[in-house]
Order: structure tokens, then C-alpha cells, then sequence
């Protein structure tokens, strides 16, 4: 009986502690929300890819961008740009060919009129690519590829 109550006491003990702790701890905070300029101010920093991010911006134009894949296969990747304003071309948003054709199959058939002109919240990890020609340091464009419906948070379209 004696070990019952023991066991009984220790349990409540740690009951207490857990939730104690679970409360004094910070509500779960929703992620800070970047621009496309955040992400170049600080890109070297938030490539490693061991967090995700959340990015915010208006959609000023789609391009189509020709990419070369390991496998050896060449693919049409759409591109979301940013504003001019915003990020001087040194972020994009890739769209994954697979993604794409997801979106065909539920009737996002035109991503021109679907995405340009749109604030869109979008939830992912920083890539990066530089381009570097010798003499002249070198330029990074960094990426947040679009995979999956899980990287839309919002897609709002002005009134």
C-alpha cells in the first residue's frame, strides 16, 4: 500500500511540474513574416535549410525559366516575381513542375491571372543560387520553392 501511494504521489508531482511548465512557457507565436527583401538582407543566413520560413509579398510578375534537372531532363519552371520595388530580382518563388500540374488538376489553368497582381503568404525553406563571374563578387537569387499546397497560406487578390 505504501508503494501505491508513493507512485500515486510522484505522478502527481510530475503532473504538476508538466503543466506548470507548459503554462509559464510562451503561447505557440505564429513565425515572424518576412519580405522578399528580408530574405536578401540576410539569405546566406537563412539557407542552411533547417527552418522554415514565412514570406509575404505582391506577386508583380510570372517567368518561365528553362532548368535543368540532375537527371538530365529540361523543364519549363514558372517563376512568381515580386514587385521591382521589392527585391530588385534577387528572390523568386519556383513553382515544382509536379506542383503545377496539381494546380492544372483543380482548375488553376492561366497561374498568370491566379498569382499577378496578388499578395500571397508563402510558407518554406530558403534556396539560393550565385552567379559568379570572376573579377566581381558574386550575386545570389534566392528561392523559396513552391512543392506543395502546405507552402500556401494565403492567396489574396486585390479588390
Amino acid at each position: 500500500m505504501r508503494v501505491r501511494t508513493i507512485v500515486k504521489a510522484y505522478f502527481l508531482l510530475l503532473l504538476f511540474f508538466t503543466s506548470s511548465f507548459c503554462m509559464a512557457a510562451d503561447t505557440e507565436k505564429s513565425p515572424p513574416i518576412f519580405s522578399p527583401s528580408d530574405i536578401i538582407r540576410n539569405g546566406e543566413g537563412f539557407m542552411n535549410g533547417l527552418r522554415k520560413f514565412v514570406v509575404e509579398f505582391q506577386v508583380g510578375s510570372i517567368q518561365t525559366v528553362p532548368t535543368s534537372y540532375p537527371d538530365g531532363s529540361t523543364h519549363q519552371v514558372i517563376h512568381l516575381i515580386p514587385m521591382a520595388a521589392e527585391c530588385n530580382g534577387g528572390f523568386s518563388v519556383p513553382i515544382e513542375p509536379p506542383f503545377f500540374k496539381r494546380l492544372k488538376e483543380i482548375g488553376i489553368e492561366d497561374v498568370q491571372t491566379h498569382f499577378v497582381g496578388a499578395t500571397v503568404t508563402l510558407e518554406g525553406y530558403v534556396t539560393g543560387t550565385a552567379l559568379e563571374i570572376y573579377g566581381s563578387p558574386a550575386v545570389w537569387t534566392y528561392h523559396m520553392p513552391m512543392n506543395s499546397f502546405d507552402a500556401i497560406r494565403s492567396v489574396k487578390r486585390p479588390q
